[in-house]
């Protein structure tokens, strides 16, 4: 997919997934979230990571909030991916 067409995806929580580069990366596109409402929003968009892909800008959310979510929306693949990216990242208190 060419990076000018994420400008004009839906983004839908669970279901707006996009492949980048050769080594079989994907990331889960997301508008909302469940753990942060609208009053939230200022301090979450504060903690996260600004990156670039293709010259377009893409923020990325904090690893603490991304595992708050995902313990909020406790589905099991995100109860499994909580799990892995604790193990992941030892040092980092959640």
């Amino acid at each position: 997919m060419a990076a000018d067409k994420l400008l004009e995806m839906p983004l839908i929580p669970g279901w707006t997934e996009i492949n980048i580069g050769e080594h079989g990366y994907s990331i889960d596109l997301m508008g909302y979230t469940k753990a942060f409402k609208q009053a939230d929003f200022a301090d979450c968009y504060k903690r996260a990571k600004r990156i670039h892909y293709d010259d377009i800008p893409i923020t990325v959310i904090h690893l603490k909030d991304l595992v708050k979510e995902k313990l909020l929306l406790a589905r099991p693949k995100d109860l499994d991916d909580v799990e892995n990216l604790k193990k992941n990242n030892p040092g980092m208190k959640f």
